[in-house]
């Protein structure tokens, strides 16, 4: 009996190292080949390659990778510096972009365990000065009054005051507003930038999880099938957008940008912006997205942060300013690996 225990606590300490092996090698550089980048749509290389130029004329970008918890895993800023001295700013074709990749970087995958890419937007809406019958949903601006204070009960609460403009969806005004900014378009088709300047502090709760969970809708959840279901079941829109009680607030700016600004303080670029987990990776690192049949699909740059986007492999993917970018964000969910590509050393 003796022997079989002792056998058994043997094995366990096999399995032990043998799960501590295969966690070392997921974070073990590797080298990217052309393969790979071969599957990377031509345009997608273009816009990274000239994101990549743009990065390396920041000094702000080395500080955020200098200045990470994680420096320096994701390349040295000596490293960092070289990779950018060998990248000419000139427009080039897909090759030399794929050969600057090959050449340049390494690719780290922090965890095995398949994440997933979702896509946000900077969605728009319709917006007037004044209250009418139309236009009669408030957008708010930040108040201390509101503070720890519900969705539910801020509508109920708030004074004239407190209204920046007004809105004719409240479906539509309630899903800006979980993409935490967007654009107001006046009736004269003027446009004004509605910028996030705050919560109510409260916790953030799905509604579509909500709609799932009561079997009201299928697990084939979407924004668009959730759109779709409040507005088939109007007597029920109040109680289910009050399921989640997290509030934003906006402030107005002008709208002179052509997309919305990220964490990293510049504009979003379509399809190569991704949120990121900030606790995990820095800003301002690019990353090669694999899906799970093992086909690379994109390469990307760290250019935001979101708080429901936590762990290795998980990321949102900007899509743009439109309706199309509406209806891709709204439909991207895809299983990936998150790899980043950090500079080879120096020899």
């Amino acid at each position: 009996m003796k022997k079989i225990i002792n056998f058994l606590i043997f094995l366990q300490v096999i399995i032990f190292f043998n799960s501590l092996n295969a966690v070392e090698n997921s974070y073990k550089n590797s080298e990217i080949e052309l393969k790979q980048l071969s599957e990377i749509p031509k345009e997608n290389l273009k816009q990274f390659h000239k994101a990549v130029v743009e990065l390396c004329g920041s000094k702000k970008n080395f500080e955020n990778i200098v200045k990470h918890k994680s420096y320096p895993n994701f390349g040295t800023e000596k490293n960092w510096e070289k990779v950018c001295s060998n990248l000419t700013n000139k427009k080039k074709k897909e090759d030399y972009i794929r050969y600057f990749i090959i050449n340049n970087f390494k690719s780290k995958l922090l965890n095995q365990k398949w994440g997933l890419l979702t896509g946000y937007y900077e969605p728009t809406i319709k917006v007037s000065w004044k209250k009418t019958t139309k236009y009669k949903y408030p957008i708010l601006m930040k108040q201390k009054k509101f503070a720890g204070k519900t969705r539910k009960i801020i509508k109920k609460i708030y004074k004239k005051e407190d209204v920046l403009l007004w809105t004719d969806d409240k479906i539509d005004f309630f899903f800006l507003q979980i993409q935490g900014s967007g654009i107001g378009i006046f009736e004269n088709n003027k446009k004004i930038k509605l910028s996030y300047s705050g919560n109510n502090g409260i916790k953030y709760s799905s509604i579509g999880k909500y709609l799932v969970k009561k079997n009201l809708i299928d697990n084939n959840i979407s924004m668009f099938t959730i759109k779709k279901w409040l507005r088939q079941n109007s007597n029920k829109i109040e109680s289910v957008l009050n399921k989640n009680g997290r509030y934003i607030f906006f402030s107005l700016k002008k709208d002179s940008k052509p997309s919305a600004i990220g964490a990293i303080g510049k504009n979003l670029i379509p399809q190569i912006s991704i949120a990121i987990d900030e606790k995990i990776y820095p800003l301002g690192i690019p990353f090669l997205i694999k899906t799970k049949n093992n086909s690379a699909t994109s390469l990307v740059i760290s250019h935001d942060t979101g708080s429901a986007i936590i762990g290795p492999n998980r990321a949102d993917l900007y899509t743009g300013r439109n309706k199309k970018a509406e209806n891709i964000a709204g439909k991207l969910k895809k299983k990936i690996h998150l790899l980043a590509l950090i500079p080879k050393k120096n020899e």
